[in-house]
């Protein structure tokens, strides 16, 4: 129920789709059959050429220009099976090929070292291989209606919570944790620029399912005014506490960390009530419970002082087609893979909000494939 629901993150599954498919904006035209077909055949290879390169090491192996013979030797492989992947990868834009047999680093391969685990692309692959493509061997599952959520059909009928609670995937959850706060760092750019903050001004800011509280920081650091509620499940929010503690202990007299789930407990008080990577993880039916406790924490606000009129942002991908980004019908199948859900359409929102008693106000698009869904309370 944090604001890591989100998006499972793993943007990266663009991966398998191939890296360039970001940079799109719409759907091409088809192809004929014969493009189409082998383009897809090929798609596999890429990412799995990743996974191999990362599981023997690779990239941390690699220095300057380097022989293939001697990184076979430090990596303990077989010297022409080594050359066929790392020629493989450079091809793709992965490594640089300097000479026959003789590699070395490029923006893109230095990403892939283990130093950099922290960085979205090699965090995002991990999960990709762990999670995600394991995860869609159960859509036609799901699709025939035989499993409520795709991933349940390839891990033992287990969530992904049940899943990476467990002793056995402690590595899996610390890279799918590594790759949320990628994510949530990677998007927050966008979303401090291209939304009018200002005209909130003085605002105090609930951010509903908020984690460790990066986009909290972000606008009390931009916006001196601000005051703000992280609200979040009880573990999270003590992590949220200590890592405020650690990195952020100048703001912390602005702030004050809610605990509790958002389907019980929503805190009245706030000026702006944001929702952001929340609802694209849930069913019509467990957003509209996250509305409704929404709009009755706004109500109570309203009764407490008629004066303030609160609004509330949705921040999260709108699946609009076309797509203004091919990575957002990317994200609407993680969703279902992951949990059932999916990313919404505008008129998918609106019904929302007309189940909930909200009201669309202004739609910001920013420069990422985010949206701000700003919306108030029907009187």
């Amino acid at each position: 129920m944090t604001s890591g629901h989100c998006l499972f993150s793993v943007f990266m599954l663009s991966l398998a789709f191939r890296l360039r498919r970001f940079l799109c904006t719409a759907p091409k035209p088809a192809p004929s059959p014969q493009v189409f077909y082998p383009q897809f055949i090929h798609s596999c290879f890429l990412p799995q050429a990743l996974f191999t390169a990362v599981d023997l090491r690779l990239p941390d192996l690699l220095q300057d220009s380097m022989s293939v013979a001697d990184l076979a030797k430090a990596a303990g492989t077989v010297v022409p099976y080594t050359e066929q992947l790392m020629k493989y990868l450079a091809v793709q834009g992965v490594f640089e090929r300097v000479a026959p047999g003789v590699y070395r680093h490029n923006s893109v391969s230095e990403m892939l070292r283990n130093e950099h685990l922290n960085g979205p692309r090699s965090a995002g692959i991990q999960l990709v291989r762990m999670l995600a493509m394991k995860g869609a061997e159960g859509w036609a599952s799901a699709i025939r209606g035989e499993v409520g959520i795709p991933f349940q059909k390839a891990f033992n009928n287990l969530t992904l919570w049940e899943y990476l609670a467990q002793p056995a995937n402690e590595a899996t959850k610390k890279v799918f944790d590594l790759s949320m706060v990628s994510l949530t760092k990677n998007k927050l750019g966008p979303i401090l620029a291209d939304y009018k903050w200002a005209q909130h001004a003085n605002a105090n800011v609930v951010d509903v399912g908020g984690g460790l509280g990066y986009l909290m920081a972000g606008l009390l650091q931009k916006h001196p005014t601000f005051q703000g509620v992280i609200l979040d499940l009880p573990e999270t929010s003590t992590n949220a506490q200590e890592f405020w503690t650690q990195s952020h202990p100048d703001l912390i007299p602005r702030v004050r960390f809610e605990s509790g789930s958002f389907f019980d407990f929503i805190p009245a008080g706030g000026d702006l009530y944001v929702l952001k990577y929340i609802l694209h993880d849930w069913k019509d039916e467990d957003c509209i419970r996250i509305l409704t406790q929404v709009a009755s924490a706004v109500r109570k606000t309203q009764l407490s002082d008629p004066t303030k009129h609160p609004s509330i942002l949705i921040i999260d991908q709108v699946y609009d087609f076309p797509p203004r980004m091919n990575s957002i019908a990317d994200y609407d199948m993680i969703m279902f893979s992951l949990f059932a859900a999916k990313e919404r359409s505008l008129q998918e929102f609106e019904k929302l909000f007309e189940a909930t008693g909200l009201r669309l106000m202004e739609r910001t698009d920013t420069s990422s494939d985010l949206s701000v869904l700003r919306c108030q309370v029907i009187s």
